[in-house]
């Protein structure tokens, strides 16, 4: 994809917007300055079976009740539930039983990556002091979104044209990369503008460029398969890049006094897929001395071949995915 043809996406996805606009049907998906994209309030998508509660997060079983402590859930569309209705999400499942314990959040919001995903986790979290316990769920392909700003560059299919923040190491740190300022009326006209094409080619890893599109050309035409970490020069450095976002997570938590987890969501395919980086990730969480787990053994038969039933067609647990998932969590949990 050339950044013209990004253009011309982005702006049949605008005019689609104002289309919903004029009809007065609201958007699942909004724009948001500090996250690229967040879920609309009080909200039922207009063609998929997803509503959005009043404080913007995916719809679960839990009744809050005040006297209890929350829970909660934070990720991409893997969380979120994308493929299922609402009752039929794995922290649907989940809340159903604990409820008697917690309040079970679901911040799952699809698309996200990582540093979203943490993001949108502090934002939630700095205004509230009753939560227990976080578990950051992460998902191979997830460590490519953590380089990248613009989601139409890593995934072609994608609506989302919001372009997303990142962090970045410098000087041996870690720090926050935020969108240019919004400075024009229309958002076309903010892609369009040259001071976003030069953030975009600084810090998206998968910007379009003439080598990146010749290399995965090159692999398709001998059969290597289209994967977008065939890419991924120097890997170590960008996978670290995933690990401080983990970092970020326990320290955070640590100074709010919540009990954090990691879970390691498995997926069977899609371009994105990558279980050696996975277990990479896994394996360095032991310096970091956090709870962690990837039940993968769960989701596989006793030849090694993943479940079919337990997904959805794009890779989404199904519903009885997603109560395969739930009982294992509950266990652990108890």
């Amino acid at each position: 994809m050339s950044y013209k043809n990004f253009l011309i996406k982005a702006k049949e996805n605008l005019n689609q917007i104002k289309i919903f606009d004029n009809q007065r049907k609201p958007q699942y998906y909004i724009y948001d300055e500090k996250l690229g994209w967040k879920l609309n309030k009080n909200c039922r998508h207009n063609s998929l079976p997803y509503t959005i509660d009043s404080e913007g997060n995916r719809k679960t079983n839990t009744t809050k009740n005040k006297k209890l402590m929350n829970l909660l859930v934070v990720g991409d569309s893997m969380v979120h539930g994308d493929e299922v209705s609402d009752q039929n999400t794995w922290p649907y499942f989940l809340s159903k039983k604990i409820k008697k314990k917690f309040n079970l959040i679901n911040l799952g919001v699809s698309g996200y990556g990582n540093d979203q995903s943490f993001l949108h986790f502090k934002n939630y979290q700095e205004n509230k002091k009753n939560t227990k316990i976080a578990i950051f769920c992460f998902n191979s392909g997830n460590e490519l979104r953590n380089i990248n700003v613009q989601r139409s560059f890593l995934n072609k299919s994608s609506g989302l044209i919001y372009l997303k923040p990142l962090f970045i190491f410098k000087k041996r740190k870690i720090i926050l990369i935020k969108p240019p300022k919004n400075e024009y009326k229309n958002y076309f006209d903010y892609l369009n503008s040259n001071i976003v094409k030069k953030h975009l080619k600084k810090y998206d890893f998968f910007y379009p460029s003439t080598l990146k599109n010749f290399i995965l050309y090159f692999l398709q035409k001998l059969n290597l398969g289209f994967n977008y970490n065939n890419l991924l020069f120097f890997k170590e450095k960008k996978l670290n890049l995933t690990f401080e976002i983990f970092k970020l997570f326990k320290t955070f938590c640590q100074k709010q006094k919540i009990e954090p987890i990691i879970l390691f969501l498995p997926k069977v395919k899609g371009q994105f897929k990558n279980d050696k980086n996975l277990i990479y990730l896994k394996a360095k969480l032991k310096d970091l001395n956090i709870m962690n787990y990837y039940p993968k053994e769960n989701f596989y038969d006793s030849n090694n071949r993943p479940i079919n039933n337990y997904y959805c067609k794009k890779n989404h647990y199904s519903a009885s995915g997603g109560k395969l998932l739930a009982n294992f969590v509950f266990k652990y949990l108890k």
